[in-house]
């Protein structure tokens, strides 16, 4: 064994592969002896064991008591990043790693993601000036070392009472010669013997007080048993304090819902009185993209029920590369000023994901605003200056006109229907699950993963990834259309105008309810069926 462990360390220069081997043959060699030198060699086998575990449990113990890593020689299984700040969006995935060091001991395997766990929640704690708990509810109080010993000196001596056994039943016991004679499977002769045998001696040793287990009981059990249970409780109380902290303190869920409020309108009354504001201005040509103006306005819009988030908020336009080129919705950005710790869950990534859904919602809104708010007084007369007998023209533009009233109607049902999808069966339905999501998680990292997930997810259905973009750029041009009917609602147009306008729509129109209605759509877009049946069974017919 001493050989073996010497040829590691001469051939390597990395203490925490050195403290890995070591830890790996003293176990193997413990375990060899188990069946080989059960009465001499393994309990001085197990005793080096614990000996050698004792520093690595003792750095977990400050680490996770204090978050203090004392790590001198570079021996533990977990490196800090220094080049990662708290304050850094990617402290919680970048701050620690784990080394990728083999072989390691098969039952410290399943412990390093606790302990890095645990680990990530107590520098949080301690950088938000909470101190971490001792852990005295869930495991004995204590080092972690102690509980560990007591706990396997507990589970050794107390899986079989065999003294108990033995004598508080009518039990006969039998000789090495009847066992021999009476159970013919030699096993369990020997199981039977080694039972007999340990009632009537305690292996315990008097220096360390760690209790030899049975001859034919598995070592790795007991040492799981001992360790991951107490281990698991104290990740849990830390895990649970920093999460009550960031509900309590730092109002994490109150973040998430005023993000939800205003970038994904789940306000709609407040959000749509902005909107119709910003609407207003666009239809009348009034000068809009102003950004203190647009903050402005949305701070009174949402002052009502949410003035405590007004600190976060601000309004952007983002132009292109040509500044004198106009501004429209697609330049609005509605900014959100993450404080930390929050900004680990909310990052800046996801803000960009919920502007770029915040502003196809709004042209969705304002193709809908517009068509609503046409009026049947200002229906211009229909240009037939061709035709020259008067009852012709007026027949003719009638007839016109009622064929834009139509058009107006199919799209209004049109985008209504995409609305009602997106408002419905998309978000809401998608905000139901991320708060169950909350309400279940145990860890900051499922908090995390849970939000990044239900804003990936609300991005592709909202149709925002490369993968939608052909349904995208074709209810683009639905809203286009909208837009050139509203302008021919008030200035009229010619006959080839109106034909080309319908049989766009039409050609748009169909072309979304036949996508909407295949096998990989319905995969890429959960409940899209509502829509898909909205649109088909409603299709109009081409000439």
């Amino acid at each position: 064994m001493h050989t073996t462990i010497m040829q590691m360390s001469s051939s390597v220069a990395d203490n925490n592969t050195r403290i890995t081997h070591l830890l790996s043959v003293v176990y193997d060699s413990a375990q060899k002896a188990q069946v080989t030198n059960y009465c001499t060699l393994y309990p001085v086998l197990l005793k080096i064991l614990f000996a050698s575990l004792e520093p690595f449990f003792n750095m977990v113990d400050l680490w996770l008591d204090r978050g203090v890593i004392v790590d001198p020689y570079q021996e533990f299984g977990i490196l800090r990043n220094e080049a990662v700040s708290p304050q850094d969006e990617r402290f919680w995935s970048k701050v620690f790693v784990s080394r990728t060091t083999q072989p390691l001991i098969s039952f410290l395997k399943p412990l390093m993601d606790d302990i890095l766990l645990g680990g990530r929640s107590v520098e949080l704690l301690t950088q938000l000036k909470r101190k971490s708990m001792r852990v005295n509810g869930g495991c004995p109080a204590g080092t972690l070392m102690q509980t560990f010993r007591n706990r396997f000196s507990r589970f050794a001596s107390g899986y079989f009472e065999c003294g108990k056994l033995l004598h508080s039943s009518n039990v006969t016991v039998t000789t090495k010669k009847d066992l021999k004679q009476e159970v013919r499977n030699p096993l369990l002769a020997k199981a039977f013997e080694t039972l007999r045998n340990h009632s009537n001696r305690s292996k315990r040793s008097k220096d360390d007080g760690v209790c030899v287990p049975l001859e034919f009981y598995p070592l790795l059990p007991l040492l799981e048993r001992s360790l991951l249970e107490p281990l698991r409780s104290r990740q849990r109380l830390v895990c649970r304090a920093l999460l009550d902290t960031l509900y309590e303190d730092c109002c994490l869920k109150l973040h998430i819902l005023t993000i939800r409020r205003i970038h994904l309108m789940q306000a709609g009354d407040l959000m749509g009185r902005f909107c119709q504001q910003l609407f207003q201005k666009l239809e009348t040509g009034e000068k809009w993209d102003n950004e203190s103006s647009l903050t402005l306005s949305l701070l009174n819009c949402i002052s009502s029920r949410m003035d405590q988030c007004g600190s976060y908020l601000s309004v952007t336009i983002k132009r292109g590369s040509i500044q004198q080129t106009p501004a429209n919705l697609v330049d609005v950005q509605i900014n959100y000023k993450v404080p930390w710790p929050v900004n680990l869950v909310i990052t800046q990534d996801s803000i960009f994901h919920y502007n770029s859904v915040l502003r196809f919602l709004m042209q969705i809104k304002q193709g809908m605003f517009s068509l609503q708010h046409l009026s049947f007084k200002d229906l211009s007369c229909m240009d037939v200056a061709n035709v020259t007998h008067p009852r012709q023209q007026e027949l003719l533009s009638a007839n016109r006109q009622h064929r834009l009233q139509l058009l107006r109607a199919w799209l209004l049902y049109f985008i209504s229907s995409v609305d009602n999808y997106i408002m419905e069966c998309v978000l809401e339905s998608s905000h139901i699950r991320l708060d169950m999501q909350l309400e279940n998680a145990v860890h900051l990292g499922q908090i995390i993963d849970s939000h990044q997930e239900y804003v990936i997810s609300i991005h592709k259905q909202c149709l925002q990834q490369p993968s939608g973009a052909f349904l995208r750029d074709a209810i683009n041009e639905v809203l286009s259309i909208a837009r050139e009917v509203v302008i021919a609602w008030k200035n009229g147009l010619e006959l080839e105008k109106l034909n080309k306008l319908e049989e766009n729509y039409v050609r748009h129109h169909q072309f979304v309810a036949a996508v909407l209605g295949t096998d990989s759509v319905h995969s890429m877009l959960p409940h899209v069926e509502t829509l898909a049946a909205a649109l088909i069974h409603s299709c109009p017919a081409t000439r």
